[in-house]
C-alpha cells in the first residue's frame, strides 16, 4: 500500500467521531409505582381513618392537628419522600382483608391504596444517608449545579451497579423537593471533539413515576434525560471535574440519599403494625429480570426488542418534545380535523381528529396550547391504542365523541404519531383527566345523562423542567420547528425506532 495512502486513511480514521463507552445498571429490586399523597388535598386521611378503624389509633386526628389541608399549603408539599423511600424497602401491597374494629373481629378490606399510603406515613421520618445538599434551604451550597454529575455517577455507580439497590433523588434543582426512587441509569460518554482531555456525557435515569392513582399496581418509568461534561485521568474520572452542560445546568438531580431505618412521622402510626396489616405484599416479580433497555430504551440498537415488539418504551421529556417538533415519518400517516378545511374556532366549540395509517401501529395524539402545555388527547391510560394499517381512526372515540376548543386564544397545534412499539410517557398524570379550560362550567355539562366532552390527560412536571418545557413547546407553535439545545442532540429515529407523524394546526379567538 503507498505511504500517502495510508497516511490519507490514519487521518480519515481520527476525523471519526470515537464510539461512545457505555455503563448501566439495574437495581435487583425494582421500587413500585406510588401516589404522592399532597398534603393541601388531605388524600391521606382517608387510608389513616381505615387505620385508625383497624387498630383504634389516632392517626388520622394527629395528621389533622399537624397537616391540616386547605390552600395555605404550598401545592407541592406531600409524601413523596416517604413514597419513595417505601418503594425501596418495601413489597408492594395487594389487596387483601384483616380483623379489627371495637370487636377486634371485624373483617376489613384494605385496598392497595390505603395499603401505600400507611407505608409512605410509616417512611416519613426515615433515618437515611445523604449526599449532596439541599438548594434553596439556606443551609450549605446553594450552587445551582449541586450535586456534580461525577458525583452523582459514583453513587449511581455504587448503589444501582454494585449492590443492585434504588437510590431516592430530590430530581428538582430548584427550591422545591421533588423525591423519586431511581433504580436504573445508563452513561454512554466519548472524548470531545473541540475540548483535550475533556469528555461529554449523556445521561439516562430511570425511577418509579408518582403520578398515579393511589391503587395503581406496578411500576410506571420515570426516564429523564442530562447531559454533562467530566475529565478523565488513566481511565479514571477526576472527581470534581463534572459540569452539567446545555439545560442540564439548571434541571438535573438536586441530592440523593437512602434509607435505612423506617421512622413515621405520625406517632400515632406504628411502623411494626404496618408491617403486621400489611403482610408479605406482592414482589415485583417480572421487573427484576428486564434488563436496562426496559426501563431507559434502547437508543443503541432497536433490534434488541424489535420494532413490532408490545413492550412499552419510556420516553423522558425531552425525547417528547424532539418527537412533537420531528417532521420525518417512515410511512404514510394522515392526519385532519373531521370538520376537515376548518382553522378557526371559538371557545367551547366541539372538534374531533380523523385519519389513517399505511402500517400498524400505537397512536397518540397530542395539543400543545399556545402557551405550550402539553395534554394527551389519545390514549387514555392503560387504554387500547393500537390501530390497524388503512383503518380509518377517530379521536376521542365514543363515547365521548369530541374535544371542545379552550382557552387561550392563539395557535393550537396537535400532534399526532403512529409508532411501531407503545410508549410510556413520563410525567403522565394519570389520576385525572385535565380540567377543561377557558368556558363556564355550565358549557361542559350538557344535559343530565350526557357523555361531558373530552379534555385528555395533562403531564405532572417538576417546576424547572416544566418551565424549559414550556418554553420549547411556545417556541415551537409559534416558529414550527425547534433547532436548539438540547433536541438537536435527540436523535428522535433512535429513540422511537421506525415512526410516523402529522400535525394539525387550528386557531382560537373570540367571537365576533
Amino acid at each position: 500500500m503507498r505511504r500517502d495512502m495510508l497516511s490519507l486513511i490514519v487521518v480519515l480514521i481520527s476525523a471519526l467521531p470515537a464510539r461512545a463507552v457505555v455503563e448501566e445498571g439495574v437495581a435487583k429490586h425494582i421500587p413500585w409505582s406510588g401516589y404522592w399523597w399532597p398534603v393541601a388535598k388531605g388524600e391521606l386521611l382517608g387510608p389513616l381513618e381505615k387505620y385508625d378503624t383497624v387498630v383504634g389509633k389516632r392517626a388520622q386526628w394527629w395528621e389533622l392537628a399537624n397537616k391540616p389541608p386547605g390552600p395555605q399549603v404550598p401545592s407541592w408539599h406531600g409524601y413523596c419522600h416517604g413514597w419513595s423511600a417505601a418503594a425501596i424497602l418495601e413489597r408492594e401491597p395487594v389487596v387483601h382483608q384483616v380483623s379489627g374494629g371495637a370487636s377486634g373481629r371485624t373483617p376489613i378490606a384494605l385496598t392497595v391504596g390505603d395499603q401505600k399510603g400507611w407505608l409512605s406515613a410509616s417512611h416519613a421520618f426515615d433515618v437515611a444517608n445523604y449526599y449532596g445538599d439541599r438548594y434553596g434551604d439556606g443551609e450549605g451550597s446553594e450552587d445551582i449545579q449541586d450535586m456534580a454529575p461525577d458525583m452523582l455517577w459514583q453513587l449511581m455507580k455504587l448503589f444501582i451497579r454494585q449492590h443492585g439497590v434504588a437510590l431516592v433523588m430530590d430530581l428538582d434543582a430548584g427550591e422545591q423537593v421533588w423525591n423519586y426512587p431511581v433504580f436504573a441509569y445508563r452513561v454512554e460518554y466519548y472524548p470531545s471533539p473541540t475540548a483535550g482531555g475533556w469528555y461529554e456525557a449523556y445521561l439516562q435515569l430511570c425511577a418509579a413515576d408518582d403520578s398515579v392513582p393511589p391503587d395503581f399496581v406496578g411500576t410506571v418509568p420515570h426516564l429523564q434525560n442530562y447531559t454533562f461534561v467530566f475529565q478523565m485521568r488513566d481511565g479514571t474520572v477526576v472527581m470534581g471535574s463534572g459540569r452539567w452542560t446545555g439545560y442540564s445546568m439548571v434541571s438535573h438531580p438536586d441530592f440523593a440519599w437512602y434509607p435505612y431505618v423506617a421512622m413515621p412521622e405520625n406517632p400515632e402510626l406504628e411502623y411494626k403494625t404496618v408491617k403486621r396489616l400489611v403482610g408479605t405484599g406482592n414482589a415485583t416479580g417480572a421487573a427484576t429480570n428486564v434488563g436496562p433497555d426496559a426501563w431507559l430504551g434502547n437508543g443503541r440498537d432497536s433490534a434488541a426488542t424489535g420494532d413490532n415488539s408490545d413492550v412499552p418504551l419510556p420516553l423522558g421529556p425531552l425525547q417528547l418534545v424532539a418527537a412533537i417538533a420531528d417532521k420525518t415519518s417512515d410511512f404514510g400517516l394522515d392526519a385532519h380535523l373531521a370538520e376537515f378545511g376548518r382553522v378557526q374556532y371559538q371557545v367551547a366549540e366541539p372538534y374531533a381528529i380523523a385519519g389513517s395509517s399505511e402500517e400498524d401501529g400505537y397512536l397518540y395524539v397530542l395539543h400543545v396550547s399556545p402557551e405550550g402545555e402539553l395534554t394527551l388527547l389519545h390514549p387514555t391510560p392503560g387504554a387500547e391504542n393500537r390501530i390497524a394499517a388503512g383503518a380509518t381512526f377517530q379521536v376521542p372515540g365514543p363515547p365521548a365523541g369530541h374535544c371542545l376548543t379552550t382557552a387561550p386564544f392563539g395557535n393550537h397545534r396537535i400532534k399526532v404519531l403512529v409508532t411501531k412499539r407503545p410508549l410510556s410517557l413520563t410525567g403522565l398524570d394519570r389520576t385525572a383527566p385535565r380540567p377543561v379550560i377557558g368556558m363556564p362550567k355550565s358549557k361542559t355539562n350538557g344535559k343530565p345523562g350526557d357523555t361531558p366532552p373530552w379534555q385528555g390527560y395533562g403531564f405532572r412536571f417538576f417546576p424547572t423542567q416544566h418551565k424549559q418545557i414550556k418554553a420549547l413547546l411556545t417556541d415551537y407553535v409559534y416558529n414550527k420547528s425547534l433547532e436548539e439545545e438540547p433536541l438537536s442532540q435527540i436523535d428522535t429515529r433512535q429513540v422511537l425506532g421506525k415512526f410516523a407523524q402529522d400535525e394539525i394546526t387550528y386557531y382560537v379567538g373570540p367571537a365576533d
